[in-house]
Formats: structure tokens, sequence, C-alpha cells
């Protein structure tokens, strides 16, 4: 519920617990929530063709046919040069939009202060 951007007053008030009591559900549940918010996010996205993917795809196509029109000219004409800065805007375009992927790992419940802020500052990898 929460992921879903459901306050806190309404989730307790549906599920009739306290405000306490659900505060410590999101703290023990915090990746969960978080990659729930980024699914349902990303369905958005996709619903309304500006996830990155689809972006992707549209500019790959757009440069598919721009690449092919390239190819069966010669090169000597104004629209070709126009042709060809198309062709690689598309490319920077493209290049734009790679990025590296990250996944989300579970906290240890065992971890310490000192363990987390070292996971925190990136000095430790969790291993699954």
């Amino acid at each position: 519920m929460r992921a879903q951007g459901q306050s806190y007053a309404k989730c307790a008030e549906e599920l009739g617990t306290s405000k306490r009591t659900l505060l410590t559900w999101a703290k023990d549940l915090e990746v969960e929530i978080s990659n729930f918010k980024a699914v349902a996010l990303e369905a958005l996205y996709e619903e309304f063709f500006i996830s990155r993917e689809a972006r992707v795809r549209i500019l790959g196509a757009q440069l598919k046919s721009v690449k092919q029109e390239l190819e069966s000219r010669d090169l000597e004409g104004v629209a070709t040069s126009v042709l060809l800065t198309s062709f690689l805007r598309l490319v920077e375009a493209l290049k734009a939009e790679e990025i590296p992927l990250e996944f989300e790992t579970p906290i240890p419940e065992d971890e310490t202060e000192t363990e987390r802020f070292k996971r925190e500052a990136g000095l430790v990898t969790l291993l699954p």
C-alpha cells in the first residue's frame, strides 16, 4: 500500500493497526517496497512510452531507417548531408540512453553499524 503511495494514516486505517507498527514494517520491508515502487514506475513508463527501452527502440528504428537510406545514396547531395547529420545525432542520442545495470541486494538483519556504513559508502559489496 505504501509502495502505491498511500499515506501511513490510510494504511493504518485499512489494516486496523497503528502507524508505529506500519513504520516498523516499512523499515523491515524497505528493499521490497523500493523494488515494488520501481516495478510500478517502470510499468507507467512502458504504458506511456517514456521508458529508456522504448526510447532506445524508437531511436534505433529511426537510426536503422536513416542508415538504410544513406547506404542507398552516393553522399554527394545536400539531402544526403542532412541524412548523415541525422544519423550522427541518432547515434549520440542512443549513446546517451546507455546506462549501467544496478540491482539491489537485501540487507542482512545482523548487519552492524560499521558494516552498514561501509556498504552505504560503497566500500563493501553484498553477495547474495
